[in-house]
Order: C-alpha cells, then structure tokens, then sequence
C-alpha cells in the first residue's frame, strides 16, 4: 500500500515548502525548543500526505468507541476492582502506589463528586498477522489524550496537499474529524453538569508544555461554544500551593470556584517533582470540581487494569450489551498477568522462548517505556521468579501494515519516500451526572504514522510524526 497522493520530482520541494507554510499559518505549530515556550516556533512534524487505510474498518473503530466510553465510565467507579487488579504490582510501583494512595483516601472521604467527564482515546494498529487485516488496541489512554487540536487542523493540510498533487477527488477522502470540537464540547458539557456559572474550567499542564498551542486551541473552542465560561490554567506545583477546599468541597484557585479540572498532565513520575505536586492533586481529588479523569479514571487507564479487563467474563459486569461484548472483545490482542503462579509462570516461559512476538508494558504513559526483543529476554530472566515481574503486563505484538510515504520534520530539510506503520486513535468523550451518563460521543481521531522498523511512536519524542486517514473501499 502507498501514499495517496503521488508528487513529480521536480516539484517536491515547492510542495513540502507549501505544507510547512499552511502548518505554520494555520496553528499546526510548537516551540522551537523543547520545554520553552516563547513566540519562536516551528511547525510540528507531519506526513506530507495522508495514508490509505480501508474505510471499513476505520468506520467499525468508530462505532466501538461508545461502547469502550461506557465500559471505561463504569470501571472507572469500581473501586474494588481497581484496587484488586493492581494490588500485585504495588510493592514494587512506586508511582501507582502513590496513585493509589490518593484514590484509598478520598474513597474513604466519600467525596461527593458532582458529575464525571473522561476525555479517552483507543489507539490500534492495524495487524496483518493470519493473512486477515484488522485493527488491535494497542492501549486505551485515560489522562491527556492530546493532540485533538492539532489532528483536526491537520485534516485540512492534508486536503490541501492532495489537490496541489492533482488529486482533487482524493480530498473527499480524507473524512472530517471533529476531535477540537468534540474535547470542547465535553468540557463545555461538563461544566454545565456542575452547574455553577460563575465557575472555571481548570487545565492543569506543565508549565513549559510543548503541547502548549495544542491547549489553546481547546480554550479557544470553548470560548467560541459559550464565551462566558472562565478558562484558566495552572500546574500541579501551583494548586499544591495556591488552591484551598471550601466548606462544601469546592475547590477554590485564586479566588474562583473550580467546575472542572482537565489534566494535561500527572501521567508520568517526572511531573510530581516534590510533595508540592503530589499536595496539589490530592486537593483537587478532595474537591467536588469534575476531574478529568478523576483518579479512579487514571487508574483504569494502567496496563494492568486493561489486562484484567481482557480476562473472561469481566466485560460483562460492565456492559449489558451482548453484542457491545463482542465488538469489544475482537479489539482485543492476547493480554497475560506476570503475577506469580502457573499462569505467570506459563507468560514468563512463553515470553522468554518467544521474545519477538510479544511486547512488555508497565504501568506508564507517554511513550518510551515499552520493552521489545533481547530487552524481554534480559527482563524476565532477571525478574523471572521474583515479584517484581508483576508491574508489567505481556502483550501480544501485532505485525503492522506497512505503508509507504513522506516524513516532513521540523529542522530536517531531507524528505524522502520510506517504508512506514501507522497508529490509529478514536477519541470519546463520556460526561455523567448523579443519574448516569448524558452526554456519549466518538469525538474524532488521531493518525500516527512512524519508520517502519521503529518499535514507538512518540510525536514528543520525534519517533512518529501526525497524519490522517485518506479513506479507500
């Protein structure tokens, strides 16, 4: 399979020029240097032209979305599944430990939350393994989803581009994709839930984000949706040092009563830098503000949770739907506990004779953290009879689809035709209230295209670069 758009040698260079200029004039940007944000920017990297993936199956990704926003809505508020399915993994996990920590305390305050909102995203990849194409998850993201902003705009580059390559009609393929709109909507949703007008959305990043234009695009949105809704945004450090709860739970920054607290942040160790980080999201886990997500959200974004989920008859206590089970369950690859016992044991042997078909996943986020290969080999014998081995999780590893296309990166002139996979992520947004969910929706997608041979891929790191769908029968 190739790219979508074929371009004449003669004029690569003017097109590849023309993409930057339509990324740069049109928001698709970042700081030129890591962890500072200042007006010198750059564009962020993309693949000059969108790539082709079988509308069928994008579309059924699509359809499961709502089912994995109820089944994720629900775990999220199972307190004793949570805490059961990550108990084996805590001796020697210190961060979900913290995590956990956190979720133990304010489970036993019984905070009154006023509503719930998670903003997810599924990613897959598209499996070619037993001659017979279709996408497996790769992981369900819980806290900051990102990049919605940035793959909505990136629609419209890559209609451009098609039309500079001759192929007009090729740009009708390349479906829209609300995911601005949808993350706006959600919070704007929420925060009607909590039904204080006088009260503020809350995103909570990193002070130096390089995803920080991303984040205003989102304030932006819901600005436009209802311009008398407060924005504001602040880190973990400054609630642990600035936020108080009200009598009533509140949570009050700088004066104002917070509805809702968007994390784009919290998900890794590096971000709690002290115990001022750590102070600030307890506060705001105390309070009755709408937490995105809420801790016990978080929690059921881990491995180890998506793991236990896999194992038979746990969907089911979830969702009602027998037909919802199914689409579900075929997104599944085949998941293994390292816990200790024949059946670890049995992951253990299987993972150590077999170290190319199987990837090792702790409990983090962001890339970068994945075990591949001789690095399995070399884990799990260290680790193979000690406890350790149980804050990981084994994954069977797909065999992607391989496509072909033009990397652009920022500050790397050279561009040339390489061989590629891709990541597809289908964002949903799920809001709640003291009655249930009111407000489910599939709100978008994410395409990640990366070298072929690269094991991750990281847009932060430069490993993938953002693209989008180019639609095929």
């Amino acid at each position: 399979m190739t790219s979508s758009a074929v371009f004449e040698n003669d004029r690569l260079d003017e097109v590849i020029q023309k993409a930057k200029d339509f990324a740069l004039t049109h928001g698709l940007i970042k700081p030129l240097e890591a962890g500072a944000v200042s007006s010198a920017v750059t564009h962020i990297s993309f693949l000059l032209a969108p790539l082709p993936i079988p509308r069928h199956l994008f579309e059924k990704m699509q359809r499961v979305q709502l089912d994995f926003n109820k089944l994720m809505y629900n775990v999220s508020q199972d307190y004793e599944f949570i805490c059961n399915a990550l108990k084996s993994s805590l001796n020697y996990d210190e961060f979900t430990r913290d995590l956990v920590e956190i979720y133990h305390k304010v489970h036993q305050k019984k905070i009154k939350d006023r509503g719930m909102l998670e903003i997810l995203r599924c990613d897959y990849m598209l499996d070619s393994k037993n001659n017979e194409e279709q996408f497996k998850q790769i992981e369900i993201n819980m806290i900051a989803a990102g990049m919605a902003s940035t793959s909505a705009i990136l629609t419209h580059l890559h209609r451009y581009t098609l039309r500079l390559s001759g192929n007009y009609e090729g740009a009708n393929q390349v479906p829209d994709n609300l995911s601005l709109e949808g993350v706006a909507t959600a919070l704007v949703r929420a925060w009607e839930v909590y039904g204080q007008p006088n009260a503020s959305i809350l995103l909570v990043a990193e002070p130096t984000d390089v995803c920080c234009y991303n984040h205003r695009h989102i304030e932006f949105s819901v600005h436009e949706i209802n311009p008398q809704i407060s924005f504001m945004r602040t880190s973990l450090g400054d609630i642990g040092k600035r936020a108080s709860l009200a009598d009533d739970q509140q949570l009050i920054m700088d004066g104002i009563e917070i509805a809702v607290v968007y994390y784009r942040t919290g998900y890794k160790p590096a971000f709690y830098k002290s115990k001022v980080e750590w102070n600030g999201r307890f506060i705001a886990e105390q309070s009755c503000a709408i937490k995105c997500p809420s801790i016990g959200g978080h929690l059921a974004g881990t491995k180890t949770v998506q793991q236990a989920l896999s194992e038979p008859g746990v969907i089911e206590r979830y969702i009602d739907d027998p037909e919802a089970v199914v689409r579900i369950r075929n997104t599944f690859c085949k998941l293994y506990s390292l816990d200790l016992g024949p059946k670890g044991d049995h992951a253990v042997d299987i993972a150590i004779n077999n170290r190319e078909k199987f990837v090792l996943k702790p409990n983090r986020e962001a890339g970068g953290n994945n075990l591949f290969g001789n690095e399995i080999f070399k884990k799990l014998t260290e680790f193979k009879d000690s406890p350790e081995r149980t804050k990981y999780i084994l994954m069977e590893k797909i065999v992607p689809v391989k496509v072909k296309g033009y990397l652009v990166k920022q500050l790397k002139p050279a561009v040339t035709l390489q061989e590629l996979s891709y990541e597809l992520g289908i964002f949903g947004a799920v809001v709640g209230n003291n009655n249930g969910i009111v407000h489910n929706r599939q709100i978008g997608h994410l395409l990640r295209t990366k070298p072929a041979e690269a094991n991750e891929g990281s847009l932060l790191a430069e490993t993938a670069v953002m693209d989008s769908p180019f639609l095929t029968s």
